[in-house]
């Protein structure tokens, strides 16, 4: 939280020494700590009256109030616990506050709401306005179904590329999305790629076929990009090594160097790195522009949880206002006749179905989810994936 990394990718990296049970057991404290902090820090509030925490033992004390109030952890073994860990990380003097707040807030629970406080928004892990703002778009029970389903984790899904073996025994194919499975918990290998569904869907949303020339933009770190190749070598009958070697027909732009260079590595593709407001293409160039844009990543709260707390109404409409810069750009780069198609994992009515309001557009077809304005909305309470909206512009 206050060094603006991705949860997902610190804790993976942070937990990589351990073994597999310990990893996922910080993954969990972790995650549910972010999901439910506005919550944890009202607790800490109602018997914490020092105006200042050491910022570890704060953290700390966080983590241990998750554990102790909102976990199926035993009481006495989350206090225990969280008086070793304040020890071993140096703050022994400490350990006495530690062990005083939490008999406390064991022995009281959590305070009782006052009135006017939006006991549901805390209970889903969400601001007042976004829990607001959500209910003025979806209604109360789409609203809070959706939030309930991004309070879970993920489960570990993939997509088969071509030429891929049988997925292993336990792999569960995902319905209404091709070569899309849930796989048990464990290493992915071979021709197997780790990626949500819904990305999946937008890439058979483009509908890319061998012999087009497409453009991915905003494509870093290149898991839709992957699949457009994939897609263009399969309908060729060539195998995608051979396809790999120098076909340009797939060209992929960021405007974030370093992330095209890792993207290079993942995504066979002419990569360049530049501004999608800005395409340094000319007009109708392309039978196939893929717009995967910028966005608050909403949908993903279920592997990224911290972004409930980042994100503001500020940032929702300055990316709102990106987003349509860059659907104005690509849409000038597409041939007549081509196809245009515009994702993001989000769900602000703001970034979604006003961005192509003022577009002529439509729906993909053959897809899991629900229309929403001009385009295809999933969701973690719809299709079980994270959330995407979908919409093909036509030109």
């Amino acid at each position: 939280m206050r060094g603006g990394a991705y949860s997902n990718i610190a804790i993976r990296t942070e937990t990589r020494e351990l073994s597999t049970p310990d990893a996922r057991q910080a993954q969990a404290l972790a995650f549910g700590t972010l999901r439910h902090l506005r919550r944890i820090d009202r607790a800490l509030s109602s018997v914490v009256r020092r105006p200042r925490l050491d910022p570890e033992v704060e953290d700390l004390l966080r983590v241990a109030v998750f554990d102790l109030l909102l976990s199926p952890t035993p009481d006495y073994v989350a206090v225990h616990e969280a008086v070793e860990a304040v020890k071993a990380g140096g703050r022994g003097h400490a350990a006495g506050f530690v062990n005083g707040v939490l008999r406390t807030l064991g022995r009281e629970g959590e305070p009782v709401s006052e009135p006017g406080v939006p006991q549901r928004s805390l209970e889903l892990g969400v601001s007042e306005w976004l829990y607001a703002e959500l209910i003025d778009q979806f209604g109360v029970e789409e609203a809070e179904a959706f939030l309930a389903a991004s309070l879970a984790d993920a489960p570990l899904t993939v997509r088969a590329r071509p030429g891929a073996p049988e997925p292993p025994s336990g792999a569960v194919p995902v319905p209404g999305i091709a070569d899309c499975y849930v796989f048990p918990p464990g290493p992915v290998t071979g021709r197997f790629v780790v990626q949500d569904p819904a990305s999946v869907a937008v890439g058979w949303a483009t509908h890319a076929q061998p012999g087009e020339l497409v453009l991915d933009v905003a494509a870093a770190p290149g898991g839709k990009t992957l699949h457009l190749f994939d897609q263009m070598a399969k309908g060729s009958g060539s195998p995608p090594e051979i396809q790999a070697q120098g076909s340009t027909r797939l060209v992929a732009m960021d405007r974030h160097s370093g992330r095209v260079e890792r993207a290079r590595r993942r995504a066979p593709a002419l990569w360049t790195v530049a501004d999608g407001t800005r395409p340094p293409f000319r007009p109708e160039t392309f039978d196939l522009v893929l717009l995967d844009a910028p966005c608050t990543g909403l949908g993903t709260l279920r592997r990224r949880p911290e972004l409930r707390h980042r994100v503001t109404p500020d940032e929702i409409e300055r990316l709102a206002a990106l987003q349509r810069r860059m659907l104005t750009a690509s849409a000038g780069l597409v041939k007549p006749g081509g196809r245009l198609v515009y994702s993001v994992c989000t769900v602000t009515s703001t970034e979604t179905v006003e961005v192509v309001a003022d577009f002529e557009a439509r729906a993909p077809t053959g897809l899991p989810g629900r229309p929403w304005g001009k385009g295809w909305l999933m969701g973690p309470h719809l299709t079980g994936t994270d959330a995407m909206f979908i919409a093909e512009v036509l030109l």
